[in-house]
């Protein structure tokens, strides 16, 4: 189940409805973030290599969100539930593993981290599944060097910090504000040192 909320407030009360009628998907909040219009826009456009072409082609026929209901948090933002199924979900995790790939090999994926992205273009080279299910449950598995797996939670948690420094009045207590994360995301506060 995914759920949604905006701080916006008296604009949420529309974003919401409308953000799930158009089957819109936000996972995690505004983390991940999946507009079925704009993915079927970007699907159609020039210059995407075959890997992300089908996965972007994949999105909107595989997902599938139904409203539950939506509701009013304690701090008055506008939230929204939605039941959220991926069909196809092995067909589905192999289009994201081909992007991945994909990406890893032509020097996108991980650029940030090169002895990570060093880490992981063998596995790239042999079609390596990063993302898996194992029963009920997704993993996500990469062999991350410790110092950049350091250093990129740190500045995650720098970032945050920053975010809510710059959205605190005096007096007030801070927000979490994930949009201003979601570039950073996927390091995970749970997880420690090398992952993969």
């Amino acid at each position: 189940m995914a759920s949604t909320t905006t701080r916006e407030g008296d604009a949420g009360q529309e974003q919401v409805p409308r953000f799930v009628k158009s089957g819109s998907v936000m996972f995690l909040d505004w983390i991940l973030h999946f507009d079925m219009d704009d993915l079927r826009r970007r699907a159609e456009r020039e210059g995407n290599s075959p890997a992300i072409k089908a996965l972007l082609q994949a999105m909107p026929r595989s997902i599938d969100s139904r409203p539950i209901g939506r509701y009013r948090d304690p701090d008055g933002r506008v939230g929204a539930a939605q039941l959220v199924t991926i069909s196809g979900i092995k067909d589905f995790l192999a289009k994201v593993n081909a992007a991945l790939n994909e990406s890893i090999l032509a020097g996108a994926a991980f650029s940030d981290w090169p002895r990570t992205h060093d880490r992981m273009r063998p596995g790239a080279v042999q079609g390596r599944q990063w993302l898996a299910l194992e029963g009920h449950s997704l993993r996500f598995a990469f062999p991350a060097h410790p110092s950049e797996w350091a250093k990129g939670k740190a500045a995650w948690i720098l970032r945050i910090m920053e975010e809510w420094a710059k959205s605190t009045r005096p007096g007030e207590t801070p927000e979490y504000n994930p949009r201003s994360t979601s570039r950073s995301w996927p390091f995970s506060l749970l997880v420690g040192g090398d992952v993969g």
